[in-house]
C-alpha cells in the first residue's frame, strides 16, 4: 500500500505522465488537451479536485504546485530542462518511479 502523496505531488506526476505518454517527442501538450484527459477521470479523483480548487486546468497549473517539472508557456504546457526535473526529484517533490517515467521518456525524445 502507498503511503499518503499530497495533492499537488499527484497532480504534479499525473501532468509529467500525460505529457510523457501523449506529448510527442517534445514532451509538450496543449492545456485544452490535458483539460480533456483529466475529463475522463472520476470527478472525485484527487487530480480533478485539484484542479477544482483553482477553477480551471490552467489557474491549476500555473498557481497549484510548488516546484513544478513544466512550464506553462501561453496554451501549452512543456516539461522543464532535464536538470531542472532532476532538482525536483531531489528535493522530493516527484517520486523515484515519476522520475524514471521521465526519464524513459526524456531519453527516447534525445533519439528523435
Amino acid at each position: 500500500m502507498q503511503g499518503y502523496i499530497p495533492s499537488d505531488q499527484e497532480f504534479q506526476e499525473y501532468i509529467l505522465d500525460k505529457l510523457c505518454e501523449l506529448g510527442t517527442w517534445r514532451l509538450q501538450l496543449p492545456i485544452a488537451d490535458m483539460t480533456k484527459e483529466m475529463q475522463k477521470l472520476d470527478p472525485k479523483h484527487n487530480v480533478n479536485l485539484h484542479r477544482k480548487q483553482y477553477g480551471n486546468t490552467e489557474a491549476s497549473l500555473k498557481q497549484g504546485v510548488p516546484k513544478p517539472v513544466y512550464i506553462v508557456d501561453g496554451t501549452i504546457i512543456k516539461m522543464k530542462a532535464y536538470d531542472e526535473v532532476k532538482a525536483v526529484y531531489e528535493a522530493g517533490k516527484i517520486s523515484k518511479s515519476a522520475f524514471e517515467r521521465y526519464q524513459k521518456a526524456y531519453d527516447a525524445s534525445i533519439l528523435k
